[in-house]
């Protein structure tokens, strides 16, 4: 299988890619972020499942996937990841909290923040969203929540789904017919 160039989608571009089943999200959303590796593309992925590890600081966790590519110190990402979480609404000292927690004693909502805090650290090119991600960020009413989901606009966004979840709102979508996005 071969992708289409994820470089050539336009900044803050909306695409919405519904799969036939949850082993078909899955797939297609491992396939981006490995097609966005080998084009060395700046991603960041916004998922639930397996997003953090357990037995890691967050700020660790934020810092993982960063480290191996980039010589970043983890200072220095920490130091970054606050100024992002204080974005979201958290104050100085309860951001540093957050990023010397184990992800294990994060509730959702913090959880979801340090996937989004480390999605953007990097302010990627492309930003691939599992839909269920997504909808519960959508659901926020927080408006630092809705503030950060809006400086978004610079990125293009693939929202990957399956056929029993409902579409996202608010934005102009795309739709990517199964098949198109994958070339064969």
């Amino acid at each position: 299988m071969k992708l289409l160039p994820l470089q050539q989608l336009p900044q803050g571009s909306r695409w919405l890619y519904r799969g036939q089943n949850l082993v078909e999200k899955e797939s297609v959303i491992d396939q981006l972020c490995a097609h966005a590796n080998a084009e060395q593309l700046s991603y960041g992925l916004l998922s639930l499942k397996g997003a953090l590890v357990s037995h890691l600081s967050l700020a660790e966790n934020i810092w993982l996937p960063i480290g191996w590519r980039l010589p970043r110190r983890l200072g220095s990402v920490a130091h970054r990841a606050r100024e992002l979480l204080q974005c979201l609404g958290y104050n100085s000292d309860r951001a540093s909290e957050l990023l010397q927690s184990r992800s294990r004693d994060l509730t959702p909502l913090e959880a979801q923040a340090g996937i989004l805090i480390r999605a953007l650290i990097l302010e990627p090119h492309l930003l691939i969203f599992d839909a269920d991600w997504f909808a519960r960020a959508q659901q926020q009413q927080q408006q630092p929540w809705q503030q950060t989901m809006a400086q978004l606009n610079g990125a293009a966004w693939i929202v990957v789904a399956d056929a029993e979840q409902p579409l996202p709102s608010g934005n102009q979508w795309t739709s990517i017919a199964p098949g198109a996005l994958l070339e064969r």
